[in-house]
């Protein structure tokens, strides 16, 4: 009896490891498959990347001649030859080392989100101006989007300005509006949610100081700006946080400043 029961015993411990093998073989395998999915996606991530990066390089060699540097009189601004690049185009959006991108404005705010410039399909996508806002940059007050890139790219660096340092290391941006270049002015940076009060596009006449003001107060920093007035023509650039929760936004606050004359 003793000896039947040891082989029993045997049994069960032979049946208890091979199902343990197998369960950690298919573990092995499973964790195995997960990783090379995470890889491939990195991979094709990255891969769109660099397609975008080599595209909008390209704009910008296309759209700008003379030496890149955008406070120098031999720099010249191409709004004719961007446009022939595609017919949404409405300016250019540029950060001496940081950032620099074509801008576009088109009859919804889906056609770029997942498109660039020149038509191709791209997580990149193009930074555009929000569709509800019949005057684009023209206006006292606009919305740009832009995605938070991995790599930084598009609008990848705005969470940035949550840090005062690196705001007064940053302080304004080139932007070109149809053929005239402006200095814009960095006056305030914070996380909204997506349906909160920045988001207004039906903005009265009367009503533009008392958002700017609201807008500045929610800032963590003092900026160097002027108080703003009614007169004032702001941007509002727009992108995802970094923690991907997507009921908010990181935005910075531009308000137009000298006319640049190349």
């Amino acid at each position: 009896m003793k000896r039947a029961a040891r082989k029993t015993s045997k049994r069960k411990r032979r049946k208890n490891n091979k199902a343990v093998s197998i369960l950690t073989g298919i573990t092995i395998v499973l964790a195995v498959c997960v990783l090379c999915l995470s890889g491939y996606k990195l991979y094709t991530m990255y891969s769109s990347y660099k397609a975008a990066d080599d595209v909008y390089a390209g704009i910008e060699k296309d759209v700008f001649t003379g030496e890149a540097d955008f406070s120098d009189n031999g720099f010249y601004w191409n709004y004719d030859r961007l446009l022939e690049l595609c017919s949404d185009a409405v300016g250019y959006i540029y950060q001496k080392g940081v950032m620099s991108y074509p801008i576009v404005q088109a009859e919804d705010n889906d056609k770029y989100l997942r498109t660039m410039m020149n038509g191709e399909y791209n997580v990149a996508g193009t930074i555009f101006v929000d569709a509800r806002f019949p005057q684009g940059m023209d206006g006292k007050y606009s919305i740009v989007y832009g995605h938070n890139m991995y790599n930084e790219g598009m609008f990848g660096t705005l969470p940035r300005y949550e840090k005062e340092e690196y705001y007064k290391e940053h302080p304004y941006f080139d932007i070109y509006i149809g053929y005239r270049h402006y200095r814009y002015y960095v006056f305030s940076s914070f996380v909204t949610p997506v349906d909160g009060y920045v988001y207004s596009y039906n903005l009265g006449e009367g009503d533009y100081k008392a958002q700017y003001d609201r807008l500045r107060a929610e800032c963590a920093y003092e900026t160097d700006v002027r108080e703003l007035t009614n007169d004032d023509h702001v941007i509002i650039l727009s992108t995802c946080v970094d923690w991907h929760d997507y009921s908010y936004r990181n935005i910075v606050c531009l308000v137009r400043g000298e006319e640049v004359t190349d």
